[in-house]
């Protein structure tokens, strides 16, 4: 079955969130003191919020016209600085996709029409972050091509176990 992928809008976010949900209850296991279970009704005012500005984007994958996965990006300008040049790049905010339609094409898919618009805007850097716990999303970034860049350290004083799961 083919997959089309195409821009999201308000009109996919239930099936977005049904993608979300199952992302958010597995960081609400794994991190439950810095995660919460996701409530609908403000989620879909987030997204309609985050959708409204210019340098956010949502993809959504289709196949027979059910959303299967869908992945969030941002367009953002980092300015020059005493340590550093100014660029430009994308970062990977979210990715998701169904459990019935993982390694059979989906993530890739969105990932190859990211890189596509990345490329029509002249973007030549891509960033994302996964939790460390989350071995799917290592894998899946891993095939990618992604590097390890940047190794992101949490800790919590009331609770140091919390973040060794």
């Amino acid at each position: 079955m083919n997959i089309e992928i195409k821009t999201g809008t308000i009109r996919h976010l239930d099936a977005v969130l049904g993608l979300l949900d199952a992302v958010q209850a597995l960081h609400v296991a794994h991190v439950p003191g810095f995660f919460s279970p996701l409530d609908p009704h403000e989620v879909r005012r987030w997204f309609a919020a985050h959708l409204a500005l210019p340098p956010v984007f949502l993809l959504v994958a289709t196949r027979a016209a059910e959303v299967v996965g869908y992945l969030l990006f941002s367009i953002e300008d980092a300015p020059a600085h005493v340590f550093g040049p100014a660029h430009h790049f994308a970062t990977i905010d979210q990715i998701s996709v169904d459990p019935g339609h993982r390694r059979s094409g989906v993530g890739h898919a969105l990932m190859e029409e990211l890189r596509v618009r990345m490329r029509a805007a002249g973007i030549g850097e891509l960033r994302s972050e996964h939790l460390g716990f989350n071995e799917a999303s290592r894998a899946f970034f891993d095939r990618e091509g992604f590097g390890v860049h940047v190794v992101g350290r949490f800790s919590r004083l009331d609770d140091p176990d919390v973040v060794k799961s």
